[in-house]
């Protein structure tokens, strides 16, 4: 057996460490960023949009090590990589992710067997290629059988437009192997496209802090205050609703494994380039307050078959992809693939990409009856699928952070200073959907230009 042979057979031993100790710390920021969401207020957004964790693979180890001029051992991977494990916390906000890093820096120092080594801050120091997050590197102290090991590991903590931009230049390292081998024509849009995400990230901040005054406004006026009366739903409505629950949730679940078979017998090509192009994916029935809302402003009666007919998106499931050419791409293999299913009758379709709501909101939607058979009955329900870029998908949470509020303050009678404000967000989230707008179509073309520079590259080397 030869020496790397021996160090790969110790690696894949070492392995088996790691990914225990992974579980283990993953509990731990998870129980974390759970006290986090259940302690802060969310006005009808979620500060925390995604938190993931995966163990570096192999090649990407000694990528690194090469970099570095290493040799491959492992002794060396534990000296020399500090990410094996890696967690990432994306946030809404820099409100969020500020708080969030405290929390976590808190709760980690409390917890035995865990050491934070170092600190990076490439929010404020962002990296040469526009890269921009918070990590946490820390040991990590575990017994696994009857030896004590020590591991390496890194939490990253940024908001959503930070982790659109790291997927994209994470889309060119793996295409190209490094940001220097970009070809020349491609230089100066990738440079104009990191300005342009900076753009964003500094607009959604200022947007963010508008909100946050507003909503602080909010809740001084309505301490002491009396408020119009809350939604008034009928009891004989309120029972339907529950016994319809058991329906719903089956039809939700149906539907969400449908599209969990149609991503699978697709993975390879919807994880081209080394990344996918579901950067979310998140399903959920609407709620009665919300559907018995609907209602009545479309002005129909308050009740279950109402409901049931005219509320497009009863259950509702959102795909969130990195750029408009992956989302058109998922959204025609969807709809072809649920074109073939029986149990499926396409309503409509939305695009709210090329028209816009007035309000800035942008996205496709599939409208859907969804049949479901449930103790010997069908039932026929509507359901929506929503595709959205990541920036589109942050825009909108952004939105519902404010409307969720803006409902509520329209029950309370506002100051000229709180009109305002109010004003000023609603034109503030229009400009920046302006600003989503322009970046998502610049991405888009700096995208179909690397596949037309590859193109020829190819046509090229065949002659």
């Amino acid at each position: 057996m030869t020496m790397l042979q021996k160090e790969k057979l110790k690696w894949d031993n070492k392995l088996v460490v790691y990914k225990s100790a992974m579980e283990v710390l993953w509990s731990n920021v998870k129980l974390t960023v759970n006290y986090f969401t259940d302690i802060k207020e969310n006005n009808g957004s979620k500060s925390i949009q995604k938190i993931k964790k995966r163990i570096k693979k192999l090649d990407s180890i000694l990528g690194k090590l090469k970099k570095k001029g290493v040799n491959f051992t492992v002794d060396e991977i534990d000296n020399n990589i500090h990410d094996i494990i890696g967690i990432r916390i994306v946030c809404l906000t820099m409100t969020d992710v500020k708080e969030m890093i405290d929390l976590l820096c808190e709760q980690l120092n409390e917890t035995p067997n865990i050491t934070i080594t170092e600190q990076k801050d490439y929010i404020n120091n962002p990296k040469d290629s526009g890269y921009r997050a918070y990590h946490i590197q820390l040991k990590f102290k575990l017994r696994f059988g009857k030896q004590d090991y020590e591991v390496n590991a890194e939490i990253q903590v940024k908001t959503v437009i930070m982790d659109a931009w790291a997927e994209l230049e994470h889309r060119l390292r793996y295409k190209y192997n490094s940001l220097d081998n970009l070809p020349e024509e491609l230089k100066e849009d990738f440079e104009m496209l990191k300005t342009q995400f900076n753009i964003l990230a500094q607009s959604g901040e200022f947007t963010d802090n508008l909100i946050a005054k507003f909503i602080l406004g909010i809740e001084k006026l309505k301490v002491g205050k009396k408020v119009k009366q809350q939604l008034d739903i009928p009891k004989s409505l309120l029972s339907e609703w529950e016994e319809r629950q058991p329906i719903y949730q089956k039809a939700e679940d149906v539907l969400d494994s449908e599209l969990r078979i149609i991503y699978e017998n697709n993975k390879e090509i919807m994880n081209e380039d080394g990344y996918s192009w579901v950067q979310k994916y998140i399903h959920r029935p609407k709620s009665l307050e919300s559907s018995v809302l609907k209602l009545k402003k479309k002005g129909k009666d308050v009740n279950i078959n109402n409901i049931e007919k005219s509320v497009s998106d009863l259950i509702g499931y959102r795909i969130v992809c990195l750029t408009q050419n992956d989302l058109y791409e998922c959204f025609d293999l969807i709809i072809a693939s649920l074109s073939k299913n029986p149990n499926v009758s396409i309503v409509g379709i939305k695009n709210y990409i090329e028209h816009p709501k007035a309000s800035g909101y942008r996205g496709i939607h599939i409208q859907l009856k969804y049949k479901v058979v449930y103790g010997g009955i069908t039932y026929e329900l509507p359901a929506e699928i929503q595709f959205r870029t990541a920036v589109m998908d942050a825009w909108s949470e952004l939105e519902q952070k404010f409307k969720y509020k803006e409902e509520y303050s329209s029950r309370l009678d506002l100051s000229n200073d709180l009109v305002q404000l109010l004003n000023s967000v609603k034109d503030q989230l229009y400009t920046l959907a302006l600003t989503s707008s322009s970046l998502d179509d610049r991405a888009c073309d700096f995208i179909n230009k690397t596949k037309e520079i590859k193109k020829k590259t190819k046509q090229k080397k065949s002659f």
